[in-house]
Order: C-alpha cells, then structure tokens, then sequence
C-alpha cells in the first residue's frame, strides 16, 4: 500500500469515527391510544444546587391526539456493574408522576424532572444514569392499559 493510500485511508477511518462519536443515540417511542411518549437521555442541565451537586434533566416528549389524559410514571435510574460494584441491580434513584391534559391547548409538550445527579458508591468521578417511562390514557370516560416502561440509553455524567 503506497503512502498516499494509507494516508487517505486513516484520515477515512479519523472522519468516519468522529462522527460516530458525534451522534445522538437513538431514541425508542410508545404510542398507545392516541398518545405517543418518547424519553430523552438524561443530562446535565447546566446547573448546580445549594451543595454544589449538578443538576441532571430528565425528559420526555409526549404528543397526543385532542381530547386526551394522559398519566405518566418516570423512574430515574443509575446503571450498577457487577465488576465495578460488586452487584448488578440497577439503582432507583428518583420516581415522578402526573397527569397532561390535551382537552385544551398545544397537543405536544415535553415534561423535564430536574434532580440531583445520583453519588453511587465505589464508582469513580462518574454517574451512569437513564430514565424509564410507562404511561395510560384516558379518553373519558374510557381508561386504556397502561404501558410497559421505555427507557433510554444510559449517559454517563462526570460529578
């Protein structure tokens, strides 16, 4: 292979790779009953609290059709690794919950829990977090099922 071929080839491999890195993961929706809800991956908000801990935003958009209720659970979550912290459950870090009424007004809205950024132990500088999110819809004066959680990609946020 000739010098300029292998020059050319790593610059490929260098451009290529970068915007991988670059890339926003894929982000997973529910849509049920006229309604459809999808979790973003948590992140740093831009601001601290009272003690100095970063403030992470947990978000998700929802859309739904006129007329509609809808009632949304959110689990905050920080990821275990069983090599890092001797077990492997994942760890409940926060739980939300309300009730968006689309009978009036804009038929998409997005919904952001801010919360302290979680301090798990033996884990380093670092906290790994993600949301999950499950939802029902009422269009009164029927109750739909509720759904099964959808959860993000887990972002890795530095303390």
């Amino acid at each position: 292979m000739s010098n300029h071929r292998l020059i050319r080839s790593l610059a490929v491999g260098v451009a290529l790779t970068a915007s991988l890195g670059l890339a926003s993961p894929a982000l997973a929706s529910t849509t049920q009953d006229g309604c459809t809800v999808t979790p973003q991956v948590p992140a740093f908000s831009g601001s601290f609290n009272a003690s100095g801990v970063k403030l992470v935003n947990y978000a998700f958009d929802v859309t739904c059709q006129a007329g509609l209720l809808l009632d949304w659970d959110q689990k905050r979550m920080e990821a275990d690794t069983l090599a890092v912290e001797g077990k492997h459950a994942d760890d409940v870090t926060g739980s939300s919950s309300g009730r968006l009424d689309f009978t009036t007004g804009s038929l998409s809205r997005t919904v952001t829990v801010r919360a302290p950024l979680p301090n798990g132990a033996n884990e380093g500088n670092d906290e790994e977090v993600y949301q999950k999110v499950r939802f029902q819809v009422t269009n009164p004066p029927t109750v739909g099922m509720r759904t099964s959680w959808e959860r993000t990609v887990t972002r890795t946020i530095l303390r």
